[in-house]
Formats: C-alpha cells, structure tokens, sequence
C-alpha cells in the first residue's frame, strides 16, 4: 500500500472513485472548455485531484486550482495547472483573473449563510468585465437515506489490491451527509464524512446580491439533457459597468 498518510491515503481513495464512477462525466468539462479562451487566467475553486483543472490547463488555459486538500492537490501534475491550498474562505493570493469558477458543486460544501464574506472577497480577484462561475446540484436535496451499501468495486493501483467502498446517506434539514467507508479485505483503511449543503435559487440570488454580484446568466445543465439538474450562475461584480 504506497499511501501511508492518512490524507494521502483518501486523497487516491478519491481519485481512485473519481475515475471509476465519473469517467463519464465529460459534459462539465467540455463546458468549461466552450466558455473559458487559450491564454486566459481562471481559478478554479474545488480543484480537488484535478478533473477539471487538467484539460483546462492543457488546453492553454491559465489555471491556478485552489483545494483545502493538500494531498489532492499534489495529485494534479505541476506542469499544467499552479496549485494553491486553501479555503475558499480564506484565500491567500491576490490576483486579477478572468474567471473564478466553483466547479462540480464544490461550492456546497460550505452553507449558504457562510458564503456573503468570502464570495465578496472572491469578487476582489476579478479583472473588470470578468466572471465569477457557480456550478450547483438540485439532486442532493432529492436524495434518500440508505444503511451502509457498497458503492464500488474495483482494483486500485496506489492500494495494489481491491478496494471496496461503502456509503451511508443520512438527510438534515439543510444538508445530505455521506459517510464514506473504504475496506481491503475486512480491514478499512479509510474512512470520512462529506456534508453537501441544499443551496435553493433563492437563497443563493440572496447570497450573491449581499455580496455585491450580479446574476447575469442562469443555465440550466451543461448543453446536454441528463445535467439538466446542475444550475450554472454566470456572475459579474455589480458595480462592474463593463457589458458583454
């Protein structure tokens, strides 16, 4: 077993499920390949291991992928994308991009009432006439709770054996908790808990109006017709007078 710490370890757990279970999942990134240009400058927030940050940067595109995860981000090769490790909350960089994107839900990790302060000091990295992009599922809210069931099957090369991951799935009133379990033989070698918070429309043109971002454009999924759960908010500074 090649990773021995702990965050090592759930960070290829991770991926490893990621290349299972989303190998398919291309429409995301064929989007924002169509809105972002070869040499342009975006953040992506959430970059986790890199599925949308890799063939963004080798695609020309300048991205710098922001994770609170370190030993995810050490996943992503340096030699397409900067990484940086941080809360979105908390981000230590000042730049001037021309998009931030807040890829594949990433931003519902955190609960609505948490994101006026951040959002507003993520609008501060903006160039003029530049996007926020968030990227929100109506699908958690719909979700029902199940006992632990196996989720995946397969063989890992950083385990070098086969991995079976186990989920738990219990709602609340705002969020819908995981509890994820991943077992070698009869031993778990990993395990975690991710919270995905509801974000309603509502809520969220609240959030964003009180940190100062204007809605340009809501789409609904990626162009294709099973995403058509996914809400896509194209956002703008609201004081920015630039018009596209």
């Amino acid at each position: 077993m090649t990773p021995v710490h702990p965050g090592e370890l759930l960070a290829a757990m991770y991926d490893w499920h990621n290349a299972h279970l989303l190998r398919r999942q291309t429409e995301d990134v064929a989007f924002w390949l169509r809105a972002f240009g070869s040499g342009q400058t975006v953040a992506v927030l959430g970059a986790g291991t890199g599925r949308v940050a890799i063939p963004l940067g080798q695609a020309g595109i300048e991205i710098t992928a922001v994770d609170r995860d370190l030993a995810r981000l050490r996943r992503i090769p340096g030699d397409a994308t900067r990484v940086v490790c941080a809360c979105f909350e908390r981000l230590p960089f000042r730049g001037h991009f021309d998009h931030i994107v807040f890829p594949y839900s990433s931003l519902q990790l955190f609960p609505t009432a948490d994101l006026v302060g951040p959002l507003r000091d993520t609008a501060s990295l903006l160039k003029n006439g530049s996007r926020i992009w968030v990227d929100v599922s109506d699908n958690f809210a719909k979700r029902t709770e199940r006992d632990w069931s196996v989720v995946l099957e397969a063989y890992c090369a950083d385990i070098g054996d086969t991995v079976i991951e186990f989920e738990r799935g219990t709602l609340h009133s705002d969020h819908f908790q995981i509890d994820l379990r991943y077992v070698v033989g009869a031993v778990i070698v990993a395990q975690t808990t991710e919270r995905w918070y509801f974000h309603s429309d509502s809520d969220l043109r609240l959030a964003f109006a009180e940190a100062s971002l204007l809605v340009r454009k809501v789409l609904h999924g990626y162009g294709s017709p099973n995403t058509t759960h996914r809400r896509i908010y194209e956002l703008s500074k609201i004081d920015d007078r630039i018009q596209s």
